[in-house]
């Protein structure tokens, strides 16, 4: 073995210890992509029709002018996600704006589909495509965690969608 074989495996294993070192290691993500994870998070427990899952991330605190508190929420998200069989959810453009004392605003754009259909051949037979925009207010909570704190949401025309 010559010293320029050994140099080269010398390096290589220097390498491959410093990858196999940080492999799986990332920083931890700063609030605001917290916050659009949360949204997202928020997107899939929709279309998994759980909204007891969507409620995880809701302040005991919260209140919206559309349904009122926590509880009467609860019951509107299970009144529009288990009216059907399927269930789809796409949160576009979050934006999130970070405020003092723990607390953010966001603005999402998000498009629900849903239909009764229980089979994939019937899904256009009975479905409907709504677009929202969302304003949502979070708060960092004793336990570390945001959670909604208050929310306001409009209908959005489908052509609002197309524009950034």
């Amino acid at each position: 073995m010559t010293r320029t074989n050994l140099v080269a495996g010398a390096v290589a294993l220097a390498v491959a210890g410093a990858v196999y070192a940080g492999w799986g290691r990332t920083s931890e993500p700063g609030p605001e992509e917290q916050l659009r994870r949360h949204v997202v998070e928020l997107a899939r427990a929709a279309e998994a029709r759980k909204p007891g899952e969507m409620l995880e991330r809701v302040s005991a605190r919260f209140t919206a002018p559309e349904v009122g508190d926590r509880d009467a929420l609860r019951g509107f998200l299970a009144a529009q996600l288990l009216r059907g069989e399927w269930v789809r959810a796409w949160p576009m453009d979050i934006q999130a704006e970070l405020r003092e004392g723990g607390r953010a605003h966001q603005h999402v754009r998000m498009v629900l589909g849903r239909s009764t259909a229980s089979r994939v051949e019937d899904l256009g037979k009975d479905a409907s495509l709504a677009a929202w925009r969302l304003e949502l207010d979070w708060v960092r909570e004793e336990d570390g965690e945001w959670r909604v704190a208050s929310a306001r949401w409009e209908p959005i025309p489908p052509a609002e969608l197309l524009t950034p």
